[in-house]
């Protein structure tokens, strides 16, 4: 049982780093140099870090892979991610990457300043000057809308938690954006 769960988690993370690399390859000003999974062991919890060319500067991601991205406790698990990411280098910035998450999960990660990347499709980061925002409607998105009307609590299908920004809550679904 447990060769089929590390081979879960294996196959969860190379599916995570091909989607980062696909994602970067979208925007043509950034630049992937390279993607470091052997990362020093006080460092555990971060899966694999994407160092990347941005205009003339250099940011690195540092990535952490769950197999989910509904975690009871998201921001404590933020914190946490943002924490290692500043002790990893200048410039880093957390980004969390999961099969799904759910949107509040995703207004959390924005509220707390992390990028997020689901392997659905939906993706948020902040490089610098560039921007890159994806929204990816799934059937469980239109689901949990759906579920919200019937009980009459009409939430907006995107939910934003914070206003501080003044950029859209969700930039066009089938573009990058860049800021």
């Amino acid at each position: 049982m447990s060769i089929k769960v590390s081979e879960s988690k294996t196959a969860i993370w190379q599916q995570a780093q091909e989607a980062l690399k696909s994602l970067l390859a979208q925007v043509s000003s950034i630049r992937l140099i390279e993607l470091s999974d052997r990362l020093p062991a006080e460092r555990s919890k971060i899966r694999f870090a994407a160092h990347v060319d941005v205009l003339g500067h250099l940011y690195s991601l540092v990535c952490e892979v769950k197999a989910s991205g509904l975690t009871l406790n998201l921001r404590d698990a933020l914190a946490e991610l943002r924490r290692a990411a500043a002790q990893y280098r200048a410039n880093a910035i957390p980004m969390l990457i999961a099969p799904y998450l759910t949107l509040e999960a995703q207004a959390i990660c924005k509220e707390c300043g992390i990028g997020f990347l689901e392997l659905e499709g939906s993706a948020r980061i902040t490089l610098g000057q560039v921007f890159i925002g994806r929204r990816k409607l799934t059937q469980r998105n239109v689901a949990l809308q759906s579920s919200f009307n019937s009980v009459g609590l009409n939430r907006p299908l995107g939910l934003v938690l914070s206003s501080e920004h003044s950029r859209p809550a969700h930039p066009p679904a089938t573009a990058a954006a860049v800021a």
